[in-house]
């Protein structure tokens, strides 16, 4: 089997090369299958990861719950609730206010906008990815369609669900912080209106953070 991608510029080939095996193992991790580990290498943790459900394999690649016990995400997977999708159906369509996390489980969503030229993709996420955060925080509507690309499969973590964890774990809510910061700074988050026309990016972390503690206040009041 071969894999072939092309790429705008030829300095770009290794970003993209980086992207697409990046891409290749969680796509297999997620569906349980582990790569071969190298010729007189340490073995693979297989025995182990077979004893975890999927979605405690999905959260694993995760980035904002990467300091979590196994305990604690096997705790946090028991939350999360499955949404299945066809091929070419939407997700979120424009003006919608996400109030969830979701994870990709399986599949590939697309994020796409009406520009003068008609209808332009921003951008795609995979296994391991997640989006929902910027309407959980500022409260803005949705600016992309998400739809499908191929079967996809995504689990919703709920505002009342996501937000004692972030209170409670300190390292997990830093985490979501930086790791949207680098996403708008790099032009892979739709963010608001607010974001993007005040917010300067040396800053974007800790306007996130602030966020996060609003987030906090808003749900203890409810």
């Amino acid at each position: 089997m071969e894999i072939a991608f092309f790429v705008e510029e030829l300095a770009s080939t290794v970003k993209a090369q980086n992207e697409l095996f990046d891409f290749i193992y969680r796509h297999l991790a997620v569906a349980g299958i582990g790569l071969a580990s190298p010729q007189n290498g340490p073995m693979a943790d297989g025995d182990l990861r077979k004893s975890r459900t999927g979605v405690e394999r999905l959260l694993e690649l995760v980035d904002i719950f990467a300091t979590f016990a196994p305990a604690e995400r096997a705790a946090s997977a028991a939350k999360l609730i499955p949404r299945s999708y066809d091929d070419g159906e939407t997700l979120v369509e424009p003006g919608t206010v996400l109030q969830s996390l979701f994870v990709i489980g399986s599949g590939v969503v697309s994020f796409t906008r009406e520009g003068i030229e008609g209808e332009m993709e921003l951008l795609r996420l995979g296994p391991g990815d997640h989006f929902g955060e910027i309407g959980m925080l500022t409260g803005e509507a949705a600016t992309a369609r998400i739809s499908a690309v191929v079967p996809t499969t995504v689990y919703e973590l709920a505002k009342a669900d996501l937000t004692p964890i972030l209170e409670a774990r300190p390292p997990v809510a830093q985490e979501l912080c930086r790791t949207l910061a680098r996403l708008q700074a790099a032009g892979r988050l739709s963010a608001s209106p607010e974001l993007d026309e005040h917010v300067p990016k040396h800053r974007l972390t800790d306007w996130f953070s602030d966020r996060v503690h609003r987030l906090y206040t808003v749900v203890n009041a409810e």
